[in-house]
């Protein structure tokens, strides 16, 4: 690691809650970018898909413009704007400096329990298992290849740094689970079922088997929706997610 990233990484650790994705610009396995204030005591870092995360000390004048310019640039090309925050602080600087621009949302952030006691389960003879490949997303309604581009940049970076699961029925994925975002610690789950056979288990199973490749990689799988996703909380609560915290993103009005 640079050490240009270096600081934003120290940044990163020193904050109550930081995004996956914001380690995954700093490690360099997603492009990105990093802007900081004059005296590299806070930063604005983002992703190329438009993701954005404001952390360091939220009492720096120079992140207003900073975000300002930022806000605008993505706007003028009608891209995405998506912007984290973890505290009330940082909520107060955004709406001040974007007020009506933006939308005001609430997300938990779940943190897994590794005491958890992962029952193997066996599914039934119709479905089968494979791991996410470039042939697998092919079937995929959810987990396309347009959606890795978006997240991964391209198929190969995804195969080299992410990683996924799905549940096959006669040649379809139909229950997919994989990751939206890793770094050397975090892997970030992302999760869908096809509504024909949501209800009987598939989403369970396939989150089961991402969390155990975490725990053989050694990595720390994160549970993040928002904090009105009651199906969502109660999947994660069940797969053995807990202490919830609570952030908030803005998105583009």
């Amino acid at each position: 690691m640079n050490s240009y990233n270096v600081k934003a990484f120290d940044l990163l650790n020193n904050s109550q809650y930081s995004p996956t994705f914001a380690y995954s610009v700093v490690e360099e396995r997603i492009k990105g970018q990093i802007h900081y204030d004059s005296l590299g005591q806070a930063a604005i870092i983002g992703t190329s898909s438009g993701i954005f995360f404001l952390v360091g000390d939220e009492k720096n004048s120079q992140v207003s413009e900073i975000l300002l310019k930022l806000y605008e640039e993505q706007a003028m090309l009608n891209k995405r704007f998506t912007l984290f925050s973890s505290t009330s602080s940082w909520d107060m600087l955004i709406l001040d400096t974007l007020r009506d621009n933006v939308k005001q949302l609430e997300r938990y952030s779940f943190t897994y329990d590794f005491s958890t006691n992962i029952r193997e389960k066996s599914l039934p003879k119709e479905f089968s298992v494979s791991k996410m490949t470039s042939l697998t997303m092919k079937k995929s309604v959810e987990f396309t290849e347009e959606y890795i581009k978006e997240y991964w940049g391209s198929f190969a970076n995804f195969h080299t740094s992410g990683f996924g699961y799905c549940i096959l029925h006669e040649n379809n994925s139909i229950s997919e689970c994989v990751s939206i975002f890793r770094s050397k610690q975090f892997a970030e789950v992302d999760i869908a079922t096809h509504l024909d056979f949501q209800g009987i288990g598939l989403a369970t199973y396939v989150a089961r088997l991402f969390i155990q490749h975490c725990v053989q990689e050694e990595l720390i799988p994160r549970w993040e929706c928002d904090v009105s996703n009651e199906s969502s909380i109660y999947l994660a609560r069940k797969l053995g997610f807990i202490n919830p915290i609570r952030y908030s993103i803005f998105i583009r009005n």
